[in-house]
C-alpha cells in the first residue's frame, strides 16, 4: 500500500514505492522501514540544503549490528549516489574536505589515500602488546604519523566519517572521482571501525567503478561475516587481509599481505619491491590486484 505525506521523499523497496515524511524543523533524521523482512535506515540532508526527490533510491540494509562502539552511523546508499551525483560534483576541494576531512597524500604509492589514527585500530591495539606480531612495531605509530599536523589531520578524518556518514559516503565518491586517479588505498593508516563502515567503504567503491580500490585490515571477524552475507567484495575493491605474526602467512584468505615470510609456492606471491626502489610503489600494484594471493613486505 502506497501512502504519501507533506514534504515527502519516495524510495523503493523491493519495488513498492514508500514515502518517508521529513518534518520542516528537522535537520537530521531517521526512519525505520520494515518490506518483506528488510531493514532500512534513511538519512535526510543537512539543513540548507535544497530539498529534493530521489526517485526509486536503494535503501541501504543495516548488515549487522554495531561492531564496537566507535562504528559509524549506517548509511543510506541511494542518497549518498544521489548527493553525489547531483549535490557535491562541482564543489570545491574546501567544500570536499570539510565533509571528509581531507585525502591523505602517502609518499611511498601512488594516488591518494584516507587514514585515521592507528590508535584507533581495534584488532591492532590488541595486537601491538603481543611480541612478534605485525603491529607491534607499527610504522604508524612513529615518524611522520605523530607529527601534530598529520595527527590533527588523522583526527579531523575519523571526526568527519563520524559525524555525518551519508554525507562523509557522497563526499568521498566526490573527492576520489574529482582526483581523477586509477587506484586508492583505505588506511594507509588505522582500520575499520565495524562493519558499518566496512559497507560504507563498499559502497564508495561501487560509486567509483573506474578506480581500483585497496583496503587493507586486520579486522578479520567483520571481513568474514561481510562475505558470509553478500558472498563478494566489487570487483574493483581488493580487502587484503593481513597475517597477525611476522613470518606468518594468512593462508584462509584470497587476498592477504604478510611480513618477512617464507614464500608459499601454492599462491600468487608478490614481494613488494619497494625496499629496492626507494620506499616507493614506482610501477606496481600489487596490492590492488586481486588475482595476487600474497604480497610479502619488509619488516619496518
Amino acid at each position: 500500500m502506497q501512502r504519501t505525506l507533506c514534504n515527502a521523499y519516495p524510495y523503493a523497496l523491493d519495488g513498492s514505492i514508500y514515502f518517508t515524511h521529513l518534518e520542516p524543523h528537522e535537520s537530521k533524521w531517521q526512519t525505520y522501514l520494515c518490506s518483506s523482512g528488510i531493514s532500512a535506515i534513511i538519512h535526510a540532508p543537512k539543513k540548507g540544503i535544497t530539498l529534493m526527490t530521489i526517485a526509486l533510491a536503494q535503501l541501504a540494509p543495516i548488515h549487522a549490528p554495531c561492531t564496537t562502539t566507535s562504528d559509524i552511523e549506517p548509511i543510506h546508499d541511494g542518497y549518498a549516489h544521489t548527493l553525489a551525483d547531483q549535490h557535491y560534483a562541482k564543489m570545491s576541494w574546501t567544500a570536499l574536505n570539510a565533509m571528509t576531512g581531507g585525502l591523505s597524500e602517502p609518499s611511498k604509492m601512488p594516488g591518494f589515500a584516507y587514514s585515521i589514527s592507528a590508535k584507533r585500530c581495534n584488532v591492532g591495539a590488541k595486537l601491538r602488546k603481543v611480541a612478534g606480531s605485525t603491529c607491534s612495531k607499527c610504522y604508524a605509530m612513529k615518524g611522520r604519523y605523530v607529527f601534530p599536523n598529520v595527527a590533527a589531520a588523522m583526527e579531523r578524518r575519523y571526526q568527519a566519517m563520524r559525524a555525518e556518514s551519508t554525507q562523509w559516503a557522497a563526499a568521498m565518491i566526490a573527492s576520489i572521482r574529482k582526483c581523477g586517479e586509477t587506484h586508492f588505498r583505505w588506511h594507509d593508516s588505522g582500520d575499520l571501525q565495524g562493519m558499518n563502515h566496512l559497507f560504507a567503504i563498499v559502497v564508495i567503491a561501487e560509486a567509483t567503478p573506474n578506480v581500483q580500490h585497496w583496503l587493507p585490515t586486520r579486522e578479520y571477524a567483520l571481513v568474514r561475516e561481510y562475505l558470509r552475507q553478500n558472498g563478494s567484495f566489487p570487483p574493483n575493491l581488493t580487502v587484503r587481509v593481513s597475517a597477525p605474526m611476522i613470518g606468518a602467512v594468512a593462508s584462509e584468505w584470497e587476498n592477504s599481505s604478510s611480513v618477512d615470510a617464507a614464500r608459499t609456492p601454492l599462491t600468487a606471491w608478490v614481494d613488494c619491491p619497494a625496499s629496492k626502489q626507494g620506499n616507493k610503489c614506482m610501477d606496481c600494484r600489487a596490492c590492488w590486484d586481486k588475482s595476487v594471493e600474497v604480497v610479502n613486505y619488509k619488516k619496518h
